[in-house]
């Protein structure tokens, strides 16, 4: 008999429950999961998954809960679990560097998003390979300003659909996200940069006027130098989204304290940052920029923030930036993005 399987999050008490049914209708319920890895907040909005891990004839289950606080960007986020699902019990591997974390969250959890604004993410299953295996998106939005943010008629937003996958790293097995392949698309005018450093990308910038509040952008720069490199978004004189790369830190970061109106929360201006899990190599940001958001995919989705931003509507600017200690860019990609509609 072929039973079902449903995994219930238990919010507050940091767990996640197991249940069987032959029909949908009878459950039982198998073994629980927690609490472990970053307990802030409240636990909610599970997902149970399995995925080849690229490169290998290997598998393992995704075992996901969402954060509402209690993220890694302290709003509404989630982690993730690597593991074992022998149909009635999940089993972290053995090199999962989650520990228990009361009351805040832990820096050693596996975090989905780095941003503050990507939330009860669910997938979908039975995706043919062909369009990309595994695919979710998530609630772009934070439960600390949901109803404050400054938008009219409509209010909230959903990410673009992402593919899932999982990688073999030095630290263990990792989930990685890269967008959805439909995407391609709303490709439209396509511009390219080859190698040059920063005062030539910009001039590159001018000359084909490269601007506009619906883009994708492609960046490939040299190894992080001290000082930081990056690019600027959504800019016009002192207001912009600000994407770097810090190289002393060893981290990708948005800062959105200056992308427009900041002012309708306390909580909502703020730097958010990523790892780098190779902080001396070279760096490729995927950036997909629209009215009110960026998201950043870093090095093929081993990272990903997320964030909304309010920018005036004058503010449609592209800007890279970087130290005067010889910060480079390999390679520029920047598509005009049409409407889905």
């Amino acid at each position: 008999m072929l039973w079902k399987i449903s995994t219930v999050a238990m919010p507050t008490e940091h767990k996640l429950r197991f249940y069987g049914s032959p029909n949908r209708m009878d459950w039982t319920q198998f073994n629980e999961f927690g609490p472990v890895g970053a307990t802030g907040g409240v636990w909610e909005c599970p997902d149970l998954f399995e995925l080849p891990v690229n490169g290998t004839n290997e598998k393992r289950w995704v075992l996901v809960v969402n954060h509402n606080p209690g993220s890694v960007a302290s709003g509404s986020s989630g982690q993730y679990f690597i593991g074992q699902f022998d149909g009635t019990r999940f089993t972290a591997d053995a090199d999962s560097p989650f520990k228990t974390a009361p009351n805040r969250a832990s820096e050693s959890a596996l975090w989905f998003d780095y941003g503050p604004e990507y939330h009860a993410a669910d997938s979908w299953s039975d995706i043919p390979k062909s369009a990309g295996g595994r695919l979710w998106l998530g609630w772009m939005s934070n439960w600390d300003y949901a109803q404050d943010v400054p938008t009219s008629p409509w209010r909230s937003a959903m990410s673009i659909p992402r593919e899932m996958g999982l990688r073999k790293t030095a630290e263990g097995i990792r989930l990685v996200q890269k967008p959805g392949r439909e995407m391609e698309r709303l490709r439209g005018e396509h511009r390219t940069f080859s190698a040059g450093d920063i005062a030539g990308a910009n001039g590159w910038l001018a000359k084909e006027q490269i601007k506009g509040d619906q883009l994708e952008i492609v960046v490939e720069f040299a190894a992080a130098v001290d000082g930081g490199q990056g690019l600027k978004v959504l800019q016009s004189g002192k207001e912009a989204t600000v994407i770097g790369v810090d190289g002393t830190r060893g981290t990708v970061l948005v800062d959105r304290t200056q992308s427009g109106n900041v002012s309708f929360h306390p909580k909502f201006p703020g730097v958010y940052e990523a790892p780098l899990a190779s902080p001396n190599e070279p760096v490729t940001l995927h950036v997909f920029v629209d009215a009110s958001s960026v998201e950043v995919f870093v090095n093929n989705g081993e990272q990903v923030i997320t964030a909304q931003v309010f920018p005036s509507a004058s503010s449609r600017g592209v800007e890279f930036f970087g130290s005067s200690s010889g910060a480079t860019i390999e390679s520029i990609n920047v598509w005009k993005l049409k409407s889905c509609l």
